[in-house]
Order: C-alpha cells, then sequence, then structure tokens
C-alpha cells in the first residue's frame, strides 16, 4: 500500500485508483473511507475511466459518501463515454442519456 500512496501523490491515475482501493478495504492500511473516496476522485479527475464509474456509483448510490445523484451521474456519463462497461451498463439500467 505504502508503494501505491507514493506514486499516486505523483498523481499517477492507476496508482491513485489502487492505493483508494487500499484505503477502502483496509488493504496494508487503516481502513478509511474518506480518504478513499479523494483517491478514487483525483484517479477520476486524471482520466481513469474505472475510478469514473466508482465514484459515479459511490455518488450516485450513497455508498460511502452522502449520496449526490448529480455528481453520480456526472462520473457515471464520463465512465460511459469512455467506454467502461460497468458505467455503462448502470446507464442504460438507470436510463442516464449519455
Amino acid at each position: 500500500a505504502q508503494f501505491f500512496q507514493e506514486t499516486a501523490d505523483m498523481d499517477l491515475p492507476e496508482a491513485q485508483l489502487r492505493y483508494g482501493h487500499c484505503l477502502w478495504k483496509g488493504e496494508g492500511v487503516e481502513k478509511n473511507g474518506s480518504l478513499a473516496v479523494e483517491y478514487f476522485e483525483r484517479s477520476a479527475k486524471n482520466g481513469h475511466s474505472t475510478a469514473m464509474y466508482n465514484v459515479g456509483n459511490m455518488y450516485f448510490n450513497g455508498n460511502g459518501v452522502i449520496q449526490n445523484r448529480e455528481k453520480g451521474i456526472y462520473y457515471l456519463r464520463l465512465a460511459a463515454l469512455e467506454g467502461q462497461p460497468k458505467a455503462v451498463d448502470m446507464c442504460k439500467k438507470h436510463h442516464i442519456q449519455l
């Protein structure tokens, strides 16, 4: 987890996503949901489509964050437009226009 943190702090989106997962699940570090969301959002803002989906899903459903459907839809659309399969499926399921 320390390696992912060091590389995540260098703004590498894949490392930000992986470190976020470590924080979310408490793997190799103390579990910290709010910090995990922060790293997922950084990864999403750096263009990682899976992070976009994760953040969108979290906000859309209020999983680990205060529910914010508008913000969730924003990230889900971004991920779907990048071709992220889970985001595409979720947008179809919830009738979210792309």
